[in-house]
């Protein structure tokens, strides 16, 4: 795998891994961990370098809108919803 490719098994765990926490009952101060736990690639990076140095910091929502902004380019939401708009039309 290419170091700027993005692992989309990473991406696609979020809203399961969210899924998890609530129905477990995992506090708040371990659900990053706890996420992190299935992380690969690019987003794997993220988590190491940023995330875990602080990671009584970080809430899951917070979480995820970071990695998110991190492993895609600034243009690529607008430029998605550009694409779902069209689709509708």
């Amino acid at each position: 795998m290419a170091g700027n490719q993005i692992h989309w098994n990473s991406i696609a765990m979020l809203p399961p891994c969210e899924r998890l926490c609530r129905e477990a009952g995992i506090p708040n101060r371990d659900q990053v961990a706890k996420c992190a736990d299935s992380l690969t690639g690019k987003a794997f990076k993220f988590y190491m370098t940023v995330v875990s140095m602080e990671l009584k910091k970080w809430r899951l929502d917070k979480f995820f809108i970071e990695l998110f902004n991190s492993c895609f380019p600034p243009y690529f939401r607008p430029r998605q919803w550009s694409k779902r708009l069209k689709d509708f039309e």
